[in-house]
């Protein structure tokens, strides 16, 4: 039986860890317990390596402040390069908690007056907000309740079950309330978070589509659509996108037969961790999502009716697919092939997937509007833009003037051809 830790837990848990070495580094490492240190290390080091970074093993020989800084900075720098902006969040909200709790330690310890407790606090309940994480009043209250005493130094309060409490609250692990009443359980208490987007919360009548790709992926300007629902304690996924049926030539695209794909999966219930998260199901070349993978992403919150229409829509489209062209619907090279082969149109991808998610009607559901740049091709890059990039303007990278260059070479030399 797996039980591996979803993503989420992994990644608030490294900002606890990561809070831990960095107390280490407050007092003289020499006058602490190697072993007490390096314990704390192996920790950080363990759920760093299940998130797909390898950190090197601590010895006494290089154990400084220097290498355990390095060590919290290159996973810091993993997430913010690979992983989702919500992610990056939620590291910084678990460094947050992490530094609240330990100062309470603290206050304990040296039994002194002081206002760090509260400050921690302020920041930890200001960066769920920013999150999107709703923490509960109850839980809000507790916290301020047990900061207020520690700074009276009133030390008697169970610090363990709330700092267990607040992480499942915000990790989405299981509904707050360990044993729910009867009621509760009829009325299917327990939520889901989106698997693509962590801020979003799905419920029986509000479910989750997003519009994805894979950056650091060969295939990196492919879009999918991924669609997340539940019912009851059922967690259900789909994911579905639109591909050539047959390759074509790159340097003369042209209109080609289409094929629309969909996958769908369900866990037993949707606090059921043993069986793997759905996200990483889907075993279609491009859709196939990994743990290690970084998603862009733009998602939804739409109703379980429109969701339920997207899929009905989706498998309409499945029997009579549209053409592929590799520029897209828009594209006037796109045109002028499928005029003079009698076809319509082609869609590519990401038009395909703006279509179907077009077609909801649905004004929360906010795409972009079809540019000048689209008269070259439409590319799933200039509406998931990747972060790392953002400091660039897209139409001055060299990248996409590589690419211009090439299609605008493509576009003249059709149309020079053509009037021979």
């Amino acid at each position: 039986m797996n039980h591996d830790k979803p993503v989420e837990e992994l990644i608030y848990e490294l900002g606890n860890r990561a809070v831990v070495l960095f107390w280490h580094e407050l007092i003289d490492l020499n006058k602490q317990p190697f072993h007490v240190i390096q314990e704390n290390y192996d920790l950080f080091k363990t759920r760093a390596w299940k998130l797909g970074v390898e950190l090197p093993d601590l010895t006494e020989g290089i154990l400084s402040p220097r290498f355990l800084d390095d060590q919290i900075s290159k996973v810091r720098e993993y997430i913010n390069l690979h992983k989702t902006e919500s992610m990056s969040q939620l590291y910084e909200l678990g460094y947050a908690a992490e530094q609240f709790f330990r100062s309470l330690v603290m206050v304990s310890a040296i039994k002194i007056q002081t206002k760090a407790p509260l400050v921690f606090l302020q920041d930890l309940i200001k960066r769920s907000k920013d999150l999107g994480v709703d923490i509960g009043h109850q839980l809000e209250v507790e916290l301020e309740d047990i900061c207020n005493n520690y700074m009276d130094l009133k030390l008697d309060q169970d610090v363990d079950s709330i700092r267990v409490r607040l992480k499942k609250k915000v990790c989405g692990l299981e509904s707050e309330i360990s044993n729910p009443s009867p009621q509760q359980e009829l009325t299917g208490a327990v939520y889901k978070r989106s698997e693509v987007d962590p801020t979003r919360v799905i419920t029986d009548e509000c479910w989750a589509v997003s519009l994805v790709r894979l950056p650091d992926r060969s295939n990196s300007e492919h879009a999918f659509i991924v669609l997340e629902g539940k019912t009851g304690k059922m967690s259900k996924i789909w994911f579905a996108d639109f591909v050539a049926v047959h390759w074509f030539d790159a340097v003369k695209p042209g209109t080609e037969d289409g094929k629309v794909r969909m996958e769908s999966h369900e866990s037993e219930a949707v606090t059921d961790r043993t069986s793997g998260r759905l996200l990483f199901k889907c075993q279609k070349r491009m859709m196939d999502v990994r743990a290690s993978d970084r998603l862009l992403f733009s998602t939804w919150l739409i109703a379980k009716s429109a969701a339920e229409n997207l899929i009905r829509m989706i498998e309409a489209q499945q029997e009579k697919p549209p053409k592929y062209h590799m520029l897209g619907d828009n594209s006037v090279l796109a045109g002028s092939s499928a005029s003079s082969s009698s076809n319509p149109n082609g869609h590519n991808c990401f038009t395909f997937a703006k279509m179907m998610l077009r077609d909801l009607n649905d004004p929360f559901v906010e795409l972009p509007e079809d540019g000048l740049e689209t008269w070259i091709g439409s590319a799933t890059s200039r509406y998931l833009v990747d972060k790392q990039l953002r400091s660039k303007k897209w139409y001055k990278s060299s990248s996409f003037l590589l690419i211009f260059g090439f299609l605008t070479g493509i576009v003249v030399a059709y149309f020079l051809l053509k009037t021979l």
